[in-house]
């Protein structure tokens, strides 16, 4: 099965996504790569009766801890953990341009 360009470009509209030539061409080939892997999978034998994992482990033995409402921190326990700080609160640096 090959997925064709034509068909990728209308999920990519459907998606909102604005991609150029060479990038419907790099993604048509990945995913001839995920469908040739996908047969390899489907070829093993019994594959079918199988259940599919949705969870690496199952989440009843990791032991997670219920959680127990605490006191919060005060302002001044917080402050102490920041580098640096202004009236109170955290100074961090600038993430947007």
């Amino acid at each position: 099965m090959v997925i064709s360009l034509e068909t990728l470009r209308e999920l990519a509209l459907r998606l909102q996504f604005d991609m150029k030539d060479a990038q419907y061409q790099t993604l048509q080939q990945e995913f001839a790569v995920i469908l040739q892997q996908m047969d390899l999978i489907g070829a093993i034998e019994g594959v079918d009766e199988e259940t599919p994992m949705t969870f690496p482990f199952d989440p009843e033995s990791l032991g997670w801890r219920d959680d127990e409402p605490e006191s919060p921190l005060t302002v001044n326990e917080v402050l102490a953990n920041a580098n640096d700080q202004t009236s109170q609160m955290i100074r961090i640096p600038k993430v947007v341009g």
